[in-house]
């Protein structure tokens, strides 16, 4: 186990020439494998757990990403100026939207996704092998993603994947390079990458849109407990979830649109119920009355 997943380290250099996370993943992989075996029998120990003490780091330098939302609108407007390949145009804008991993978006499945119901279920990539990600991963559509897999449904339909490509060297799907080229050619070289539209959501969604970290996380496929230690499903808070994409999304067009993006902060209908609740009393009861109840608690 270590000769092999030292000579995969050793192969999975980033530009850096430092190791990415493959043999880590590759290590994770094995380990269940057995896992599995050692429950039935086959065999009485785990020679993958302890391999990933002698396995390197992983690193993947930096990857830069735009976390500002004036930023964000520029970049959102640069994606709707490409013009030519609807598989690059797409991936970018459902990478902005849905903000999962390149390599999970590029290989994504017509049989994986229900259109119907605005759900895609899989297994990422990264959550075979890693701890901290999840095995199973639902991510709920906003009405914005639905209709660019419409869009995407037209051209690849026929295909297993949605960014099927007949020019592509591997898998038949769009290289991991599509995204970043297009960034690159928009001028985003060393400021913005397809990877980085996780850290954007993150930052916006937690910072300026006032998001519970927990479902933010759960968004990114991150593995999540409560205090007490128990881990959540995948279709955990999936109610929560689908709402906080529908608004991310009509937050991006309004960004994109340069329109107000206030309403979209998570405690918007907070503020709005007690706005409400206000203009009720006063006309119930008349300005006057409510200021005079008002200075009256103040004054007690």
């Amino acid at each position: 186990m270590l000769k092999v997943l030292l000579d995969i380290q050793t192969k999975s250099l980033n530009k850096e020439g430092k190791p990415t996370d493959k043999a880590e993943r590759c290590a994770g992989i094995a380990s269940d494998v057995f896992v599995y075996a050692s429950a039935r029998g086959f065999c009485s120990t785990n020679p993958a757990s302890l391999i990933k003490s002698q396995l390197a780091k992983s690193s993947y330098g930096h990857r830069p990403a735009v976390t500002k939302p004036k930023e964000l609108a520029k970049l959102l407007r640069a994606i709707e100026t490409v013009e030519g390949d609807l598989n690059t145009i797409n991936s970018l804008r459902l990478l902005a939207l849905l903000f999962v991993r390149n390599g999970d978006l590029r290989r994504m499945r017509w049989s994986d996704l229900d259109l119907e119901a605005s759900r895609w279920q899989f297994k990422p990539l990264k959550g075979q092998g890693k701890v901290n990600m999840v095995k199973d991963m639902v991510v709920p559509l906003p009405r914005q993603a639905v209709a660019i897999l419409r869009e995407q449904q037209k051209i690849n339909g026929h295909t297993e994947y949605v960014f099927f490509s007949e020019t592509a060297k591997k898998h038949n799907i769009i290289s991991d390079a599509t995204a970043n080229n297009q960034l690159h050619k928009l001028g985003y070289q060393n400021i913005h990458c397809a990877h980085g539209f996780r850290a954007t959501a993150k930052t916006i969604m937690q910072e300026h849109l006032k998001y519970p970290l927990l479902l933010v996380e759960m968004a990114l496929g991150h593995t999540t407990k409560d205090p007490n230690g128990a881990a959540y499903g995948r279709f955990e808070y999936i109610d929560d979830r689908s709402d906080m994409m529908q608004k991310w999304a009509d937050y991006l067009d309004a960004l994109r649109d340069g329109k107000d993006t206030a309403e979209f902060r998570a405690d918007a209908h907070t503020k709005a119920d007690s706005t409400a609740q206000l203009q009720s009393l006063i006309d119930q009861l008349g300005e006057d009355k409510v200021f005079e109840l008002l200075n009256s608690r103040v004054s007690n």
